[in-house]
């Protein structure tokens, strides 16, 4: 016969405002980087991908897509790279968040990103 230990733990009130706290601290400097002068193109689109996959996450996943789809490093991405760039995350999106909603983010990447 099994017998309980001890009772379950419920985390306490002050851990999950701080997982709010640093999930808007991702969500600003996100924003921070979502367009202006000096902002790449692929810092506009991880910082878009950010609250979706966070802010590493993006950035790596960006990077990779641009170098072995379009086989040039970020740094060199121009505006008409964003449509390749796009597709290139498209499957991984598709399966991350589904295929509908992946397609409404990456229309809108595709529009915002300048």
């Amino acid at each position: 016969m099994l017998r309980r230990i001890a009772a379950p733990v419920e985390p306490a009130p002050e851990a999950s405002s701080a997982i709010l706290r640093a999930n808007f601290d991702v969500e600003r400097s996100a924003v921070d980087r979502e367009g202006g002068p000096g902002v790449t193109i692929s810092e506009q689109v991880a910082a878009r991908l950010t609250p979706y996959l966070g802010e590493f996450n993006a950035a790596v996943w960006v990077k990779t897509v641009s170098e072995r789809r379009l086989s040039r490093p970020v740094a060199e991405l121009s505006l008409a790279d964003v449509p390749a760039l796009l597709e290139g995350l498209r499957p991984s999106l598709n399966t991350f968040i589904g295929r509908d909603a992946a397609g409404r983010l990456l229309q809108r990447i595709e529009r915002e990103v300048t």
